[in-house]
């Protein structure tokens, strides 16, 4: 009972009950005309013939209004969907990732910036990567000077799901233009770096030295 109160009214139904009402209500008339003989033999006839046409109606209405197929539609799009989104290959999921990031480079309030995308396996999850302009990157002698610099930035490697494939990625959103040195452990006085240039509205890829 719950569950067909829930259930929601679609313009097929509405018809149907309204032809269905007027067959009952045109058949209450009848059968008054009929027992008290209120508009006569005439009346009875015409009462009769709207019935039957009334009746007719209804039956088509049943042929010609289908019920709705919106669950059964839904059904078809999500099962199509999942299953193109099975068919993908790893390569096609790492570039719907990158189309992710060049909208939001799209819709960003900044312009003038891009994006850093470090990508890496399974094993690399939940490592820290570090990024600092270069020259700030040369200019510390030390660890300790580089983890306190102002223009330090950090990202965490996560997973990301596409389609049956998960990729493990660290994001740098919002990078000013220009070269950057990346690279991975803390406390470190010269770490293994990679350089990597950042252009205007575009998405970066990068494959750090793991072994760090």
């Amino acid at each position: 009972m719950k569950q067909w109160l829930n259930t929601s009214v679609t313009y097929g139904c509405m018809i149907r009950i309204l032809l269905i009402c007027i067959f009952i209500f045109l058949l209450f008339v009848s059968a008054i005309d009929v027992a008290f003989n209120i508009g006569g033999p005439h009346w009875t006839a015409v009462s009769a013939t709207i019935l039957t046409v009334v009746g007719i109606i209804i039956g088509l209405g049943q042929w010609l209004v289908p019920f709705p197929t919106d669950k059964l539609e839904l059904t078809e799009i999500s099962t199509s969907t999942s299953a193109i989104s099975n068919k993908i290959t790893f390569e096609q999921a790492f570039e719907l990732l990158q189309k992710q990031e060049e909208n939001y480079l799209k819709t960003s309030s900044n312009q003038e910036t891009g994006t850093l995308i470090v990508s890496t396996s399974k094993e690399n999850r939940g490592v820290t990567v570090y990024l600092l302009p270069r020259g700030e990157f040369f200019n510390c002698k030390s660890s300790k000077e580089r983890e306190n610099n102002k223009q330090i930035k950090r990202g965490t490697v996560t997973r990301v799901r596409f389609g049956p494939h998960l990729l493990f990625v660290a994001r740098f959103r919002d990078l000013q233009l220009g070269r950057y040195n990346v690279w991975i452990g803390l406390g470190i006085d010269k770490p293994k770096s990679v350089i990597v240039q950042i252009d205007k509205g575009s998405v970066s890829e990068l494959e750090l030295d793991w072994k760090n």
